[in-house]
């Protein structure tokens, strides 16, 4: 069965597959859209050839019909695709359409039917430029259907607040705020919704942003029952007592009055703008729902009653394209009036980009002002500008003016929102008039300038740059700023490329290489060793950044801890706290390292720095996805609803969106959604694959699905690099999921993968340190340690990275002697180790922490020994682990607080064997050994009467062990029992 979406855009597909050939192309597109929009009835050839070729005649004009038809039958496999007659219309049993649901649905008086059925604007972002009489159409209906759309969707909104379906009462009103955001009746609509949700905040704030739109688009004032409806609600009048329990991440006042160092940290201060009142500090509290996020005048919709990517909202822009409308000349010298309008050809040109869709069609443009009833040469308002650009699907809307002489011109312009008015770069360019080119290409680079960052200084030097230089560095925000990382990397590369000493660009490449460094590992460390080069040059607050992310040793080894990564970040942000990626890059240390790090509040302090970045700056997406993974795991379906939708608003082509989806459709337990995404893995971008891997696990979650994508990982992978990768991710999965063959599979996989040997060796021996595979005889274990231990001794390589291999194989083979009694060597290598001259490694590839590892093997040999020292040694190890060791590749971020955690455990201190096994990274690429830890957790928390916390480890375990054979399922049977004897109280 076919399907034609024609609302929030025009597409055919097959079974969700888009179709090739006719059916792709833009003209047959339209014949099918409007037969579509005619319905049952159809509509006669005459109408069609003069609707969609009018410049034809009328012969020809039949002829191009009969041809586009003869097309579609036959690229689509219908030769009743069409049904002819008096009218020619679609066949029914052939096509569906999602216009002729929605009408129908509107006959049939069914408002809920035809609200899911409208999916956004009518054709929108499709264009016939050369065919006026199809635009003239297009607008009106499009029109048309929006009315009715609005009408059926605050029906629907006031039918669910009469029967109490306050949350989904409130769905309704925000979509319809997001369609007609000046609209009086509407918002105060919304802010009783809200209101009766108990939501008295998201009420307020619905007033503050509606009050804000009318003043900036209107110049007025807003309606005063919106400001007296608003003001009761501050003194508490008229809400009701609605209260959820939830599980939240936001910190309480002791919370944020304590940086993880004792110093003052920007998180102390910052909160108040954020948060609303707290409520006493305890594990669990009883919070009013929070409120939504609001960005400009969509106000997203909250709440999609199916899945959330399927969810009903404002159409969204077309990425980067701007709508640039004819300039103001009122007052130049009249032989300046041409360029009203010539303004918008000579910025089109400028605008052109290699990413995103520059500027809108001119004629398009003054199509849409005619439309939206504006007179040839009358003064544009911002209020018609921004109708304009939404219905063009425009991101941003260029407004200008030019006054001068016939000698001397200035050019003035200003760049708006389409979403929400609020001003994005404002810039001036004057001088002759016989220079007007320069002066244009001047006024676009102070546009770029100054939509790109929100730093002056930062704009005032790119401000100085060649247009072609400058448009790609902007290219790179853009990409990043979507979480479009690899289109970022490349981006970034172009403009180093033509200047390699640009910083920001430098800095750009290695932020955005961060996401994706395991594909291009020489992109990242380009990006590094070039923004160090360009440090000295940069403004203060970019030598920040700069000294955060390459750390106080560089180009020694770049990074020592977890705890240094968040000091230099929280740095930053004191220096730059109107940054909105500064914010983020700390919350991202937060989210990923503050458990690993042993900080209690770590994901209370993430969020509330992804949400410090937003408030900085609703465009940038990328806190959005951990934010919704934060709701996820906390279970605050509300949350992951209205994130989701935010996602697929303004991310919807991020390299992660599609994890996004998944993880919202488990989070909302629902099941077609994730059968649909299954069905897509093999489309999936390799950063969300390996992260519905990771979140899986991590979560302990859908682990049908991981395996899924772990499969679609392995059968993609070409390069000797993407299959070891898979492979030891698939090894990972395996081990946790405890099958013996996929185990032995991923094994042979990854030897075969073209990982040298050494690294081979050392993964083995690691995993066998921790956990034992029974089906690898001692035998292979021991020759695996005799190689490594040759490479310890190869001096004849010679090299920093040479002598970093022969560290890593030396300490991985003391571990594991040591671990099993043999000490014999365990103290020579300790003061080896010690003595040996510091490695300056320029890469953040390979990386060895001697004094970790010195501090282990001591640990272990004190231990074996039963000496004095042994809790002093201990301490020590434990306290650098605390720090949250870099230590890649030595050991691995979950190994080494096993290690510490059993020696804690012989020592009888169950507390801290405790608190070392609950220290691990929340990433999706460190899962080695995972039920191995969550195993011996749950015994310890039990045996330190720990309940809560055993039941939790235990039943992790439990969703991610299958135990596929029969010592496997002894082991599952026994961690059951005790998870029932537990939960049972005894």
């Amino acid at each position: 069965m076919l399907a034609l979406r024609t609302l929030g855009g025009l597409s055919l597909a097959r079974d969700g597959e888009a179709v090739a050939g006719a059916g792709a192309r833009k003209r047959p597109l339209a014949l099918l859209a409007t037969l579509a929009a005619a319905g049952p009835r159809g509509l006669s050839r005459a109408t069609l050839t003069g609707r969609l070729w009018s410049e034809s005649d009328e012969s020809r004009a039949r002829g191009v019909l009969a041809q586009t038809i003869y097309g579609l039958r036959r690229d689509l496999g219908h030769d009743d695709l069409l049904l002819d007659g008096a009218e020619l219309r679609l066949n029914p049993a052939r096509i569906g359409a999602d216009v002729i649901e929605f009408n129908a649905a509107i006959a049939d008086g069914d408002d809920e039917r035809a609200v899911s059925a409208y999916g956004g604007a009518f054709l929108d972002g499709f264009y016939l430029t050369d065919e006026p009489s199809f635009e003239r159409w297009v607008e009106e209906e499009r029109a048309t259907l929006a009315q009715l759309a609005a009408s059926a969707l605050e029906r629907v909104a006031r039918a669910r607040a009469a029967r109490g379906d306050h949350s989904a009462a409130v769905a309704a009103w925000r979509r319809l705020a997001a369609m007609t955001p000046l609209n009086a009746r509407v918002v105060l609509g919304l802010m009783d919704a809200l209101a009766d949700s108990g939501d008295a905040g998201g009420a307020i704030q619905a007033a503050h942003v509606h009050a804000s739109l009318v003043r900036e688009e209107l110049g007025a004032e807003p309606d005063a029952a919106v400001q007296a409806r608003a003001e009761r609600l501050r003194r508490g009048e008229g809400i009701a007592p609605v209260q959820v329990e939830v599980r939240s991440t936001v910190p309480s006042a002791e919370t944020e009055a304590t940086p993880v160092v004792a110093r003052t940290s920007p998180l102390a201060v910052s909160h108040d703008i954020l948060e609303p009142a707290r409520a006493p500090r305890r594990s669990r509290r009883r919070l009013t729902p929070l409120a939504v996020l609001v960005v400009g005048a969509g106000m997203i919709a909250a709440y999609a009653a199916a899945a959330p990517w399927r969810a009903i909202r404002a159409p969204s822009p077309v990425t980067g394209l701007v709508a640039v409308l004819p300039f103001r000349v009122t007052g130049a010298d009249p032989s300046l009036a041409y360029l009203r309008e010539g303004m918008m050809d000579l910025l089109a040109a400028d605008l052109a980009s290699d990413r995103g869709a520059g500027a809108a069609d001119p004629r398009a443009v003054l199509s849409a002002l005619r439309t939206a009833g504006s007179l040839d040469g009358a003064l544009i308002d911002d209020g018609t500008a921004l109708v304009v650009a939404r219905r063009l699907g425009a991101e941003t809307v260029l407004l200008g003016s030019v006054v001068g002489t016939g000698s001397r011109v200035e050019l003035r312009a200003t760049l708006l929102g389409a979403s929400d008015g609020r001003t994005r770069a404002r810039a001036e360019a004057a001088g002759p008039a016989d220079s007007l080119a320069a002066l244009v290409d001047r006024l676009v680079v102070g546009l770029l300038a100054r939509s790109a960052t929100r730093d002056p200084a930062q704009s005032d030097a790119l401000a100085g740059m060649p247009l072609g230089l400058l448009r790609a560095y902007v290219d790179g925000q853009s990409a990043y700023r979507r979480g479009e990382y690899e289109l970022a990397m490349a981006d970034y590369s172009r403009a180093l490329d033509v200047d390699s000493s640009f910083g920001l660009a430098a800095i750009g490449l290695f932020t955005a290489g961060n996401w994706v460094a395991a594909t291009d590992f020489g992109a990242l460390d380009r990006g590094l060793r070039l923004a160090y080069a360009a440090r000295d040059r940069m403004p203060a607050r970019d030598r920040a950044t700069v000294a955060a992310w390459v750390g106080p040793r560089y180009p020694g080894v770049r990074r020592a801890s977890s705890l240094e990564d968040v000091v230099d970040w929280e740095r930053v942000v004191a220096a730059a706290p109107d940054r909105a990626e500064v914010w983020y890059e700390l919350g991202d240390r937060y989210f990923h390292g503050g458990p690993f790090i042993g900080v209690a509040d770590g994901w209370a302090r993430a969020e509330v720095s992804f949400r410090r970045a937003l408030a900085l700056d609703s465009t940038f997406t990328p806190p959005l996805g951990h934010l919704l993974e934060l709701a996820a795991s906390n279970g605050d379906t509300a949350r992951v609803r209205a994130l989701s939708v935010e996602v697929e608003s303004r991310a919807a082509a991020s390299d992660v969106a599609d994890f996004l989806r998944w993880r919202a459709a488990v989070a909302l337990d629902d099941a077609p959604a994730r059968a649909a995404l299954r069905a897509g893995l093999a489309t999936m971008s390799v950063a969300s694959l390996e992260r519905i891997v990771g979140s899986a696990q991590l979560e302990g979650v859908a682990l049908e699905d991981a395996d899924s994508a772990a499969a679609v990982l392995v059968g993609r992978a070409a390069t000797p690099a993407e299959r070891s990768e898979a492979a030891l991710l698939r090894l990972d999965l395996a081990r946790n999921r405890g099958r013996p063959p996929d185990i032995l599979v991923a094994r042979q996989a990854l030897r075969q993968s073209g990982v040298p040997s050494a690294t081979f060796d050392r993964v083995m021996v690691m995993n066998d340190l921790v956990a034992p595979d029974r089906d690898v005889p001692r035998a292979d274990v021991e020759a695996m340690l005799g190689r490594l231990a040759a490479v310890s001794a190869h001096v004849s390589s010679t090299g920093v990275l040479a002598e970093a291999e022969r560290d890593v194989a030396r300490c991985t083979v003391e571990l594991w002697r040591a671990a099993h009694g043999r000490i014999d060597s365990t103290e020579a290598i300790v003061e080896r180790l010690r003595r040996a001259r510091p490695i300056a490694l320029d890469s953040g590839q390979v990386q060895l922490d001697r004094e970790l590892c010195v501090a282990l093997l001591d640990a272990q040999l004190q231990d074996a020994r039963r000496g004095p020292h042994a809790r002093s040694a201990l301490m020590r190890a434990d306290s650098l682990s605390r720090e949250g060791r870099l230590q890649f590749p030595m050991i691995g971020a979950n190994a080494s607080n096993i290690v510490i955690a059993r020696l804690w455990e012989r020592e009888g201190d169950l507390p801290r064997a405790l608190a070392a096994l609950r220290r691990r990274s929340y990433h999706w690429t460190l899962l080695a050994n995972l039920t191995t830890i969550l195993a011996e957790e749950g015994r310890i928390a039990a045996r330190a009467g720990d309940r809560a916390g055993a039941l939790r480890a235990y039943r992790h375990y439990l969703a991610l062990y299958v135990g596929g054979d029969a010592v496997g399922a002894a082991n599952r049977a026994r961690i059951a029992y005790e998870t029932a004897r537990l939960a049972a109280g005894r």
